[in-house]
């Protein structure tokens, strides 16, 4: 798995999953999916997962997917999509190195420079508008999936990853930017005050004239038994906001009521404070020039150097 072929473009079983997805045979891959999230512990027992995987093909129904769909007018320029030719129904894979592909999203590295040495992207492999919110249920299992994976992964090499999203146009009409979740690994003994720095630099940008809560606090609150809030109980698609989550279910939020006076790259300014770095180190890199051989070894890199084989629950879905 995650070896490219001799030209360098995706692996095979990548490029088989998203023609699957595009088929509309997503059962088993939900169906695993919303298991592995069942998994408290995620211990990465691959071989189990496949042996459910191949009973959950003989159980699984032909259901409707309406994942990895897009307007071809609005996604032919965007450099996280997957695209499709017409005609030959080939898959060009995404403008970023490709480091795992779920049934509905995907792990993949930033097209420029990594602000650390780990930062990584989580990102729906259909063209959300703006917010993760916007997010079917099936993809949700599967970004908690990454989140959990990913901060076992970095823990065990003493770092805390920093998750954060920022939505600056909610339109849901598809015109929006492709949404996307950043993942930056810091030290742990620096993670420890990343609620701090976040709120601080929130209330900092925060309009003193504002109509909402300056820092919406998003973490899951148990009320009279009962579980309440997190993020997706918090924050709303249907206006532009900011996020960052302090474990996997809740964080911090921030309703932006002015995008163009927001500041974009606030969450790598706020991990770059944190970390000693100058300014200029969070400011939006020009994508790199690269060829798909070469997205195809930063991608292994950054496996081999994190130890990703053994935590990556995507391996399952290709059993």
């Amino acid at each position: 798995r995650g070896k490219g072929t001799g030209e360098g473009s995706p692996s095979i079983l990548q490029m088989a999953r998203a023609e699957r997805l595009a088929k509309g045979d997503d059962g088993v891959d939900r169906a695993i999916a919303k298991r592995i999230a069942r998994n408290p512990g995620l211990a990465g027992d691959i071989e189990r997962l496949a042996d459910e995987a191949e009973q959950l093909v003989e159980k699984a129904d032909r259901a409707d997917n309406t994942g990895y769909r897009a307007d071809g007018r609005l996604t032919a320029g965007c450099q996280l999509c997957f695209q499709t030719d017409a005609s030959s129904q080939a898959v060009t894979p995404p403008s970023c190195p490709v480091v795992a592909l779920g049934a509905h999203t995907y792990l993949a590295l930033p097209p420029g420079a990594p602000l650390t040495p780990g930062h990584c992207l989580l990102v729906p492999l259909e063209h959300i508008a703006g917010s993760s919110l916007g997010c079917s249920e099936m993809a949700w299992d599967e970004l908690t999936n990454f989140f959990k994976t990913l901060t076992h992964m970095f823990d065990a090499r003493g770092l805390r990853p920093v998750f954060f999203e920022t939505v600056l146009d909610a339109r849901a009409n598809g015109r929006a930017r492709h949404c996307v979740i950043e993942c930056i690994p810091v030290p742990s003994d620096v993670a420890a005050g990343s609620a701090a720095y976040f709120r601080q630099a929130l209330l900092d940008v925060a309009d003193e004239w504002s109509t909402h809560r300056k820092v919406i606090d998003t973490r899951v609150k148990v009320v009279d038994g009962k579980r309440k809030g997190g993020f997706r109980g918090s924050m709303s698609k249907r206006v532009p906001y900011f996020h960052v989550w302090l474990d996997v279910h809740g964080g911090l939020g921030h309703v932006i009521e002015e995008p163009k006076r927001f500041p974009r790259n606030l969450g790598r300014e706020v991990v770059a404070g944190m970390l000693d770095l100058p300014p200029s180190a969070a400011r939006s890199p020009r994508p790199a020039s690269e060829s798909q051989d070469q997205r195809v070894d930063r991608a292994t890199q950054w496996k081999d150097t994190f130890g990703w084989a053994a935590h990556d629950w995507t391996a399952a879905l290709d059993g």
